[in-house]
């Protein structure tokens, strides 16, 4: 028996949001009026990533219980008052390639976009062979989340392109060379990096059709968000010779309008927590859109840019939260935290007494304060990767527990530093189903 913490909602105002029906998103009118988190669901969420879980691709039966007893069961039950206002969070990744029983056939349009289309990986019928073909499924009948009713959440990171992973596109779009695009070995020592010709709006049709059925599919409360994967060119020598930049960037940007309009709206008028990793802008994409769609943003990397504004994804996500009209999330990808990347300080004031020069790994605790209320780049949301990867480096157990310790809710150092990560604004389907509990319940 363990003992698990309910985190108390706090309440926010909730505003009227325009709805556009996903047969009339284009990429020049589908913008909606939607306003500071209006109409969509809010969960503010701390917790840790596995980077090689892959949710589509046969988990072992139970996986979500087996990852929430490495690092979260301790530090929900003894860092209880962190969860007050954020629902304790696992994140895992599903490759679009992995959605499909047979990923070489190509589905019809209304195949693709219909979530009990027999092809798709979560209508098979499971063997009795300990794995499951619905990862997510499983996750969400586990008793800690229990379909939005329990203390967990769940949050998604859907790649449909390199620099997502590896062989992401599923087959019967890499056979198409018209939809894709194959990079060489990339500066990771990676091979298979196809990439999704976002410039041609055919890919951005097949990219929203799955992404339909896959917001249908979990339309759930247990789901803290959907996060869609990087999306970077890869290496230039390597590009199709008619690859359009602009009308790629335009092409995702697209791809937002058509899935934020096609999400599931509940009894309460409002939709999943959809975000963007690392969007990249231009004169024609900028900050704006996001605010304007309320769409998230959130940052692969755990990178300490000093001052704030020394890269421009740091720098967006400053403004973004600034703003106050759209989720900023850190989810914790394993390039800076595992593999080790040296961040350069300034004469920042800090808790750990660095001083301008100084340069180390990042880690827990710096970045913890790092996103804190009183930091440079304040997040609503912060995981942070606990692969086998990053064995040695300073992304430990321990580290992470001692940063809640320190710098979560409740934490020894908040009153003087800050507290992380920020609480989100919550809309009112969250209060409903949130009522305060006691401080502590039992769950066999």
């Amino acid at each position: 028996m363990k003992l698990l913490f309910i985190p108390t909602i706090i309440s926010s105002l909730l505003l009227a949001s325009t709805i556009v029906d996903a047969a009339q998103c284009s990429t020049e009118n589908c913008i909606t009026s939607q306003k500071s988190f209006d109409g969509v669901r809010q969960y503010g969420g701390l917790g840790t990533k596995n980077w090689s879980r892959m949710v589509l691709d046969k988990p072992s039966k139970g996986w979500f219980r087996t990852e929430w007893n490495k690092v979260m069961a301790q530090v929900v039950r003894d860092q209880s008052c962190a969860f007050e206002e954020h629902h304790p969070t696992l994140v895992a990744k599903a490759y679009w390639s992995h959605a499909y029983i047979d990923s070489r056939i190509k589905p019809t349009r209304a195949q693709a976009r219909d979530p009990n289309w027999s092809n798709y990986v979560w209508n098979r019928r499971e063997n009795g062979d300990g794995f499951v073909y619905d990862g997510i499924s499983d996750a969400l009948a586990d008793p800690l989340i229990d379909n939005g009713d329990g203390i967990a959440k769940l949050a998604v990171i859907v790649s449909l392109t390199s620099t997502s992973g590896q062989l992401i596109p599923p087959q019967w779009m890499r056979n198409d060379s018209s939809l894709t695009w194959v990079e060489g070995v990339n500066g990771n020592g990676a091979s298979g990096n196809w990439h999704v010709r976002f410039d041609n709006p055919e890919a951005v049709e097949h990219a929203a059709d799955f992404l339909t059925a896959f917001l249908a599919k979990y339309d759930s409360e247990g789901i803290h968000s959907v996060t869609l994967g990087e999306y970077y060119f890869g290496q230039k020598q390597y590009h199709p010779s008619d690859l359009n930049r602009n009308a790629y960037l335009l092409g995702v940007r697209n791809l937002w309008e058509k899935i934020i309009a096609a999400a599931p709206r509940d009894a309460h008028d409002n939709r999943v927590n959809i975000l963007q990793t690392n969007p990249i802008f231009n004169d024609k994409v900028t900050l704006d859109d996001l605010e304007m769609l309320g769409m998230g943003m959130s940052e692969s990397d755990t990178r300490l840019d000093f001052p704030v504004t020394k890269t421009p994804s740091t720098a967006a996500m400053r403004s973004l939260y600034d703003g106050e009209k759209v989720h900023v999330m850190i989810n914790g990808d394993k390039r800076y935290a595992c593999r080790g990347r040296t961040q350069n300080w300034d004469a920042t004031p800090n808790p750990f007494g660095h001083r301008k020069g100084y340069s180390g790994i990042a880690t827990p605790q710096e970045l913890f304060w790092y996103h804190s209320d009183k930091g440079p780049a304040p997040t609503h949301s912060f995981f942070l990767a606990m692969a086998p990867e990053c064995k040695g480096a300073p992304q430990t157990a321990a580290n992470f527990i001692d940063a809640i310790e320190k710098f979560g809710r409740c934490g020894t150092e908040t009153s003087r530093w800050g507290a992380a990560p920020v609480a989100a604004p919550m809309t009112n389907d969250s209060i409903a189903n949130q009522p305060v509990p006691p401080p502590a319940i039992a769950i066999k």
